[in-house]
């Protein structure tokens, strides 16, 4: 089984072409644009193909009440929290350095 999580198009075709014969692909990540494919591939490979929605609707306001009571901790799900003006140049610093970050959160008040 090949989970394709990156919701890169390019991804779709490459999980058909990791996947064994007779395998299964399950699309996980939403492409973020027009994906490719290879028909020919696709029906060599006999694999069968799943599309999952990663959540329920109702999930995120589970979610955002999990947060508001403290049951839920996600303080350490981010590096930082910049302005609105630093937004540049910590872009700037992230294309030098992409591993330098798991998550910037941008605050649009300040």
């Amino acid at each position: 089984m090949v989970f394709e999580c990156a919701g890169v198009p390019s991804t779709v075709q490459r999980a058909i072409d990791l996947v064994r014969r007779g395998g299964t692909v399950n699309l996980v990540g939403l492409a973020s644009g027009t994906a490719s494919v290879s028909p020919g591939a696709w029906l060599i490979k006999e694999a069968t193909v799943y599309a999952s929605l990663g959540y329920l609707h109702h999930e995120f306001s589970e979610a955002m009440d999990l947060m508001t009571d403290h049951r839920l901790a996600v303080l350490q799900l981010h590096d930082r929290t910049v302005s609105m003006p630093d937004l540049p140049r910590v872009i700037a610093e992230l294309a030098a350095d992409p591993s330098g970050a798991t998550k910037v959160l941008v605050d649009t008040q300040s």
